[in-house]
């Protein structure tokens, strides 16, 4: 069975793309773990980066992604989550099918899934008023996901920013729950009461959900940020923070400018001097997840 772990934060901006692009291919480069990664997001930054833009528009005009997954569902059909499965990341060790090495793959989301939502809402609204969305879409995945768990060892959900119904979804399915956020001020009090709320008081996920913290884009030369990076060492806020923050850099902002279709790069290639930060989050997941099955 995939262990499964949903990305989110309450804010945007934090880098939670940048840390499910991270968590896939840095698994499977290392440990020959294969790794599903759905977009629940429509900005579908996490399908921007790991398979482009033209592509997106492809698989959209194929009817294939998240969205027209969704609005199958919507209308009456069976969820086949294995049609809407496409091949990610453009490092070339892991697009070579023909070795049985670690493999990234992806649902993909679209922009018109804003427009779909709420299509999709009112259907559902017509049909069971009495549900809640966030609760009939974890019954459909968890239904759906079932046919395919064995082949991977890991799913990623990419959440969209705040408590709505797909982010809400992916706790709900998830094992894990990783936040990425950056040092600013107030950050981790308003990090604290949003998983309280949303893991104790509204899904009651608190007994069977690991959180994770990870600080991202940290800048060493701020000394605000030095100050908090030392009081989540030293175990403040109660919180389980990842030791080792991800830093700002350049290199990892070129690693997310996908190169185009048919385009391919090695893994140091694309991740230049993050290289050792891909490796290292890698392990340090690896170790906290417990993921079965893979080498």
């Amino acid at each position: 069975m995939a262990i499964r772990l949903a990305i989110g934060n309450p804010k945007g901006g934090v880098g939670k793309s940048t840390t499910a692009m991270m968590l896939a291919e840095g698994l499977a480069l290392r440990f020959g773990a294969h790794v599903l990664v759905l977009d629940m997001d429509p900005q579908a930054m996490a399908t921007k980066i790991l398979i482009g833009q033209q592509a997106l528009h492809e698989y959209r005009s194929q009817d294939r992604g998240l969205s027209s997954l969704l609005n199958a569902w919507a209308k009456g059909r069976k969820a086949d989550i294995s049609r809407h499965i496409v091949p990610a990341s453009d490092i070339t060790e892991l697009r070579d099918r023909s070795k049985d090495i670690g493999r990234v793959d992806l649902i993909p989301s679209d922009p018109e899934l804003l427009k779909d939502l709420g299509e999709l809402q009112t259907i559902i609204g017509r049909m069971r008023r009495k549900q809640r969305l966030d609760s009939l879409l974890s019954t459909m995945f968890a239904e759906a996901l079932s046919r395919i768990d064995r082949s991977y060892h890991l799913i990623i959900f990419d959440c969209p920013a705040g408590p709505v119904p797909l982010a809400l979804t992916s706790f709900r399915l998830s094992h894990h729950v990783v936040v990425p956020t950056n040092l600013e001020q107030n950050s981790y009090s308003t990090l604290v009461d949003f998983w309280r709320l949303i893991l104790s008081e509204d899904l009651g996920l608190s007994e069977r959900v690991r959180v994770h913290i990870l600080v991202t884009m940290y800048q060493s030369i701020n000394p605000v940020q030095r100050q908090m990076l030392d009081h989540i060492r030293a175990g403040a806020y109660e919180l389980n923070a990842v030791y080792r923050a991800i830093p700002h850099s350049t290199a990892l902002q070129r690693a997310q400018m996908h190169p185009g279709t048919g385009a391919f790069r090695s893994a140091r290639e694309k991740y230049e001097g993050a290289i050792d930060e891909l490796y290292a989050l890698a392990d340090t997941m690896f170790d906290r997840l417990e993921l079965e099955g893979a080498p």
